[in-house]
């Protein structure tokens, strides 16, 4: 799907999970407090098909192939790779229950491409938003339904349908929404390049919007020739879902629902864990990092000055002895 419907449905997703939750407390505090974390964060795909469609082998095939193509693309192109789980086959329930839920509005039901329930069918059909995982699952049924997020405690959702499906293992289900609906989303690299892109996004990459560079997290449909953009490398190399030591638990933690877009010379509000007096910012791009006092109202929230002259990077919080936070991927600007 192009760019800014991505783009709208991301922040649909984010604004609606946020709705769902009712302290900030739960927003910002990650569910293993007391526990180290997992030795590294996994990628686990999943193939999910309707109770009344044909399961497809060649689906499980393509899957297959495509996940180790991409954490070699990844490798090859950020110098890390992921940790990746066996695919898990999963069968849902009707198709008509899982695109358009129960009871199912008659508009749904006459409109194909009428997808209303289709993420949140998918979320609880494999277990969704999961603490230290990022799920890759490839829906059939889903035309082409791309989203893909971040949240708290490592936590990553990817969805991809028939659009990815189809195209890289050849097989159409005529009773889904194969790409004789699509335009040039079947065609090209946009199908693995839509897998891997959205992938990108449960690592915690942004779109890179306003800069320049050859990056998939920009357009995904010259996949497999195309590349990263440094503070994108810089950030995966320093990202649990890459090296299993780039975070520890007794270190403070940022919440992934800190704003992703920050202006220079603007105050920012971040939330998180284990702050204390005397922390700092660092704020980093891929030429340099600036490293900030912070005013640290409690453990869970302080404010920081945004430095000027910053491109594409991240944030993290620093303290003395080595101590860091994890990092949280940002785009910064100046003034609008």
């Amino acid at each position: 799907m192009p760019r800014s419907t991505r783009t709208r449905i991301l922040l649909a997703i984010r604004a609606a999970i946020v709705a769902l939750v009712s302290t900030t407390a739960a927003l910002i505090a990650p569910a293993p407090a007391q526990a180290a974390p997992p030795p590294q964060i996994y990628v686990e795909p999943y193939y999910v098909y309707p109770s009344d469609q044909p399961f497809h082998p060649e689906y499980v095939d393509a899957i297959n192939a495509l996940a180790v193509e991409v954490q070699r693309w990844y490798r090859d192109h950020a110098g890390v790779t992921f940790r990746l789980k066996p695919l898990k086959i999963v069968r849902g329930g009707t198709y008509i229950d899982m695109r358009c839920g129960t009871p199912a509005p008659q508009e749904c039901i006459d409109n194909r491409q009428d997808l209303r329930n289709w993420w949140g069918s998918m979320l609880s059909l494999t277990e969704g938003f999961k603490s230290f995982r990022s799920a890759w699952v490839f829906g059939q049924g889903g035309g082409g339904f791309a989203g893909a997020n971040r949240l708290d405690n490592f936590a990553g959702f990817a969805l991809l349908g028939d659009w990815v499906l189809e195209p890289i293992s050849g097989v159409a289900e005529p009773e889904a929404i194969p790409c004789s609906f699509a335009d040039w989303q079947c065609s090209g690299g946009a199908p693995k390049g839509a897998a891997a892109h959205e992938l990108g996004h449960t690592f915690g990459l942004l779109h890179p919007d306003g800069y320049e560079g050859h990056s998939l997290m920009a357009w995904h449909g010259d996949y497999p020739d195309t590349s990263l953009n440094p503070w994108e490398i810089d950030i995966l190399r320093n990202d649990l879902a890459m090296r299993r030591n780039a975070w520890r638990a007794r270190d403070p933690y940022v919440s992934y629902f800190t704003s992703d877009i920050m202006y220079w010379g603007q105050t920012a509000y971040i939330g998180g864990t284990g702050f204390a007096v005397g922390d700092r910012v660092a704020f980093t791009d891929a030429t340099h990092t600036v490293t900030v006092p912070a005013q640290v109202s409690n453990p869970y929230f302080l404010q920081v000055q945004v430095p000027s002259g910053l491109s594409g990077g991240y944030i993290r919080l620093v303290r003395k002895g080595n101590i860091r936070s994890n990092v949280v991927p940002v785009n910064f600007y100046p003034q609008p």
